[in-house]
């Protein structure tokens, strides 16, 4: 999927705002991440927050990926159980 998205941003010519990468970001140490994911304007995760343990260290890994007033948009699912009770 980040092929498919680089793709298509590089057609319709913004590829030099847009980009995705796929990291290992928890298994990376901080100091050691690629210049190119620090000081982002937006980092998004989607659809992994549930397969993460620690979701509070993950946050904080992709908080830190952010330049200052930069934003961290998390999408997933959540279980609840008003949906199984309607």
């Amino acid at each position: 999927m980040v092929d498919v998205y680089n793709q298509k941003v590089a057609n319709n010519h913004v590829s030099s705002k847009l980009s995705a990468l796929c990291l290992d970001i928890l298994s990376i140490p901080l100091l050691e991440l690629p210049q190119q994911v620090q000081n982002q304007d937006v980092v998004v995760c989607s659809m992994a927050f549930h397969h993460i343990e620690d979701i509070n260290h993950a946050s904080k890994v992709l908080a830190s990926l952010l330049k200052k007033g930069g934003h961290l948009l998390v999408v997933d699912l959540l279980q609840s159980s008003f949906l199984y009770h309607m």
